[in-house]
């Protein structure tokens, strides 16, 4: 018995390392804007600021941060106008994370939870599909699948990917069941992310970081 348990032991410590190590890919709830069955991680923190070309007035802010090791929140920022700006928040509830080729994640939450913004309150559902890659410029950022149900806002049906080809250069595009939008993101330095996005008639530019503590 003894035998049978020191053996155990690298095994168990091989899954928790792997088990770590997806979790540790986990970029966000969020793709672009629809929410996700990912997570920040414990102790991670990310801001993001997002405008548009179009309405240069028309200005969004995120700062969100992973809470234990099952839920995360987000305060948001809108600039609609010179005159109007208004605040809200998103929270979510990650029952599990994706694993790759064998699990999806899956979370649950509430997105602009006080309806302020201009895309209003919405409940939901999200599950993420992670796929292995097969290149050897992306082995550590999976292409992921994201489907999902939601209330409000969200009108029904989601539906969202993200398709790296590389660990620095990735593929966006989501539908929130009634616009799409899609672009493509860069990583120049480690926590920087830089999006070029578009939607309908309009050009969203976004600048994030995250750092973890």
């Amino acid at each position: 018995m003894r035998d049978n348990r020191e053996m155990a032991h690298p095994a168990r410590f091989s899954l928790a390392l792997a088990f770590l190590s997806v979790t540790s890919l986990s970029w966000a709830d969020r793709l672009i804007l629809i929410p996700t069955g990912n997570k920040l991680r414990f102790g991670q923190v990310r801001t993001e600021f997002m405008w548009s070309t179009r309405d240069r007035d028309h200005v969004q802010g995120f700062l969100g941060a992973g809470i234990g090791h099952s839920f995360d929140a987000e305060l948001l920022y809108e600039n609609l106008s010179p005159n109007a700006q208004i605040g809200s928040f998103n929270f979510a509830y990650n029952y599990v994370v994706p694993v790759t080729d064998l699990t999806p994640g899956l979370s649950v939450g509430v997105r602009d939870a006080l309806n302020k913004t201009r895309d209003g309150r919405s409940i939901y559902v999200a599950t993420t599909f992670r796929i292995a890659p097969d290149g050897l410029y992306n082995e550590n950022s999976p292409p992921e699948l994201t489907l999902g149900f939601g209330t409000e806002s969200l009108r029904g049906l989601f539906v969202g990917a993200s398709l790296p080809f590389t660990d620095h250069f990735r593929l966006l595009a989501e539908h929130d069941s009634f616009r799409m939008t899609a672009g493509f993101e860069m990583k120049p330095l480690p926590g920087l992310a830089l999006r070029m996005l578009y939607r309908q008639d309009e050009t969203l530019l976004s600048v994030a970081y995250s750092v973890r503590f």
